[in-house]
């Protein structure tokens, strides 16, 4: 039996068509719960985002974008030492995260730390 193409078993046509589906990255699906948070603190909902947070948390402990947004609650709340740990963590695990990196300094600012030093902030860069 001689064999066929795949584009031409599925129907799709030209290999070209088939190359652009299996090649295409669908959107990311954010939770549920992390859509909500990010309205709530929006909205400055302090309570439902913290709702939204823990929920979350429980389903993603490793999302760095989940620790970023109850750092960002914590601060709002005036609760800065929390906040600041978790943007720590947020930085621990995703080192790119923008949100997490400027709120370390803000706290730095505000407690008089030095933000290039590795002992405070996870992203500072080694000494040459």
């Amino acid at each position: 039996m001689k064999h066929m193409p795949i584009h031409r078993i599925a129907g799709l046509g030209s290999g070209i068509v088939l190359d652009r589906i299996l090649d295409w990255n669908p959107p990311r699906r954010d939770p549920p719960d992390l859509i909500m948070a990010r309205q709530a603190l929006d909205g400055r909902r302090l309570a439902e985002a913290e709702r939204h947070l823990q929920r979350a948390l429980d389903t993603a402990p490793d999302c760095a974008e989940v620790r970023t947004l109850m750092g960002l609650l914590h601060e709002q709340l005036g609760e800065h030492h929390a906040a600041y740990r978790c943007y720590r963590l947020a930085l621990m695990l995703d080192r790119e995260d923008t949100v997490a990196s400027d709120g370390i300094l803000r706290y730095c600012r505000r407690f008089g730390y030095d933000p290039g030093s590795k002992a405070i902030n996870p992203c500072a860069e080694e000494p040459a």
